[in-house]
């Protein structure tokens, strides 16, 4: 499938150099290959498609000596143009066949061309005008991620299941969830990080989560109660506490209001009752 995440993509460098006559070529072999075959895949947020490229560029080769006419033709051990033999007169053309190229690693030529072409996404010698329209997949870096990816879900997952009952339902109702019980909050939890661990590990990590787990586990169990009007009232008082503006979280506005000296005392009520 195509690659779509440059989050890694190196800055692209200014085209504002003459390109040089007759290229002095350093020396910058291709990496050895660990691979017998290299996959290049098209960036694109489309379905995977076929396409072709006419291989050759315009590119800085990072030697500090301006910029270097390159093309890959079949045959030819260089992609300097200025250094190909008067034959070669057209460049090949690069097929992505559903949005990948697939390279034999003995191909070194094309794997350098593939790799210092501005359309490579991994190019850190990119100039900043072209935009990138492949990337090089990389099985190992690819893998790394699923490994990270895992035990950000675990790490949530053992937030969720280790919550205290407060904790569990302040999360679950934080998150959407209507849990009727401790269990059925953590359950909640647990299938939320399968889904999304990182929002979990970031609500876990929130210093206003205790008070707000404990103001939604008031509400749950009719400690406290929030009207139509907004009004926050004792659950058998008819009283306004206080009154939660329009467009705010009830936990939201009451945590601040926890915070003040009127409402540290209602805190303090709020959690004995709980507490029975």
């Amino acid at each position: 499938m195509p690659v779509t995440d440059l989050t890694k993509v190196p800055k692209a460098k200014s085209s504002n150099e003459k390109v040089s006559s007759k290229a002095t070529y350093v020396t910058d072999p291709v990496k050895k290959p660990t691979r017998r075959v290299v996959q290049f895949h098209l960036i694109s947020e489309r379905k995977p498609t076929t396409v072709s490229f006419k291989a050759e560029d315009i590119v800085d080769l990072g030697d500090g000596k301006g910029l270097t006419a390159i093309r890959y033709a079949n045959g030819q051990r260089t992609i300097i143009k200025d250094d190909q033999p008067d034959f070669v007169k057209k460049p090949d053309y690069l097929l992505f066949m559903a949005g990948i190229l697939t390279v034999q690693s003995s191909n070194t030529a094309l794997l350098e061309f593939l790799r210092k072409s501005n359309s490579n996404a991994n190019n850190p010698n990119r100039l900043e005008n072209k935009q990138p329209k492949w990337i090089e997949y990389d099985p190992d870096a690819i893998s790394q991620k699923q490994f990270e990816e895992e035990v950000k879900k675990l790490d949530a997952v053992r937030i969720a299941l280790e919550a205290d009952t407060k904790k569990a339902f302040g999360m679950a109702m934080m998150l959407g969830g209507k849990p009727q019980d401790a269990l059925d909050a953590k359950l909640y939890l647990k299938n939320y990080a399968d889904r999304d661990p990182a929002k979990i590990i970031e609500l876990n990590g929130d210093p206003t989560l205790e008070k707000k787990s404990n103001f939604l586990l008031a509400l749950s169990v009719g400690v406290m109660r929030v009207d139509e009007k907004g009004r926050v009232l004792w659950g058998s008082g008819n009283s306004a506490i206080t009154i939660v503006p329009a467009g705010i979280e009830p936990h939201d506005h009451m945590y601040e209001f926890f915070r003040t000296e009127d409402g540290g005392v209602v805190y303090n009520q709020m959690m004995e009752k709980l507490e029975k």
